[in-house]
């Protein structure tokens, strides 16, 4: 039995429930408790920058390795910082013994930030897990009716700060297939119940619904046939999990938080941010929905998003990260 530290200054809600599936088949010591340091063999730091540099320390001092796990603020940080000003931040990324990433593009904006040596190091102890959705969504999981040309039902779901340029966006592809005497309408998903949300969608007559609750939600997705997440600004894979368990297609940009998840995703991807291309995508997504329900059906039951999965995923790599060290410590 390995016996875990887990340092989470500031804990997120998304690892609460792995974190306590974890507590059931590891002896956990959360650092708040001040446990005994001597009886610990992994450390596992929940962000770079905050819990980073104490696992750097402690791993240093107790001789046992440590895993990094980014958080989804601390891509913003990536794009803003350059690391060879910070070695100690550099530091943590070459001595940690795994390094987790929370989607594919993060791996991107990361390997944008560092030397081409440096990634070589680091990328070969990088994988990704995606946070877990709801189980809600992975015991219902709904498989959508075809979608219909003559009424096609568009949903956006406001989930960040740019939701307005989003909206602006969608709506001009949305006007363009209009003006080819097609029925659409598109619709908000209010996932945080924002007061301005509602009032940027009445300006543009559009229906808007609060969808905070997880079950809401769920049928929201269901009264849809389309979701629409443009933007490479998208931090979280939550909603776009959401909406594919219910057998909805999801329209996303390249070079995304979502470019990279579905194993052949190339349908619903939007090559580039232009409103003709949107309109063109929805249409093919329209004309072909079975053979895009036959792709999405692929990822069901959701494996990379089902807590189960992920917890079983943590402890092959405490495991992993645990005969690693102590092979390398009886090679030195």
């Amino acid at each position: 039995m390995i016996h875990i530290l887990h340092i989470s200054q500031h804990p997120g809600p998304h690892f609460t429930e792995i974190l306590q599936r974890l507590e059931s088949e590891v002896h956990n010591t959360l650092w708040d408790n001040q446990a005994s340091l001597e009886d610990q063999q992994i450390i596992h730091a929940h962000s770079w920058l905050d819990d980073g540099p104490v696992a750097l320390e402690l791993s240093e001092k107790l001789g046992i390795p440590f895993v990094i796990a980014f958080t989804l603020d601390e891509i913003s940080h990536i794009k803003k910082l350059s690391l060879t000003l910070h070695p100690q931040w550099v530091a943590i990324l070459k001595q940690a013994a795994k390094i987790i990433l929370p989607h594919p593009d993060f791996a991107h904006q990361l390997e944008q930030a560092l030397s081409d040596n440096l990634a070589d190091i680091i990328f070969r102890k990088t994988l990704t897990i995606y946070q877990p959705i709801d189980p809600y969504f992975l015991q219902h999981l709904h498989l959508h009716k075809p979608v219909a040309l003559v009424h096609t039902r568009l949903l956006y779901v406001a989930q960040n700060p740019h939701y307005k340029a989003d909206l602006e966006f969608i709506l001009k592809a949305v006007k363009k297939i209009q003006h080819q005497h097609l029925d659409i309408q598109l619709s908000v998903a209010n996932v945080s119940n924002d007061p301005e949300v509602r009032q940027t969608a009445a300006k543009l007559n559009l229906s808007v619904m609060d969808a905070e609750d997880i079950a809401t939600r769920a049928e929201i997705y269901r009264a849809h046939d389309i979701v629409a997440m443009t933007g490479t600004h998208l931090r979280s894979t939550q909603y776009f999990a959401e909406a594919i368990s219910q057998g909805l297609p999801v329209i996303y940009s390249k070079h995304s938080c979502l470019d990279g998840v579905m194993p052949d995703g190339g349908v619903c991807m939007l090559e580039k941010e232009d409103s003709s291309h949107l309109s063109d995508k929805i249409m093919e997504i329209s004309q072909r929905f079975a053979t895009i329900e036959q792709h999405l059906s692929s990822l069901h039951p959701l494996n990379r998003f089902n807590a189960d999965e992920i917890y079983r995923e943590y402890l092959r790599i405490y495991s992993i990260s645990h005969s690693l060290h102590n092979r390398d410590s009886r090679i030195q």
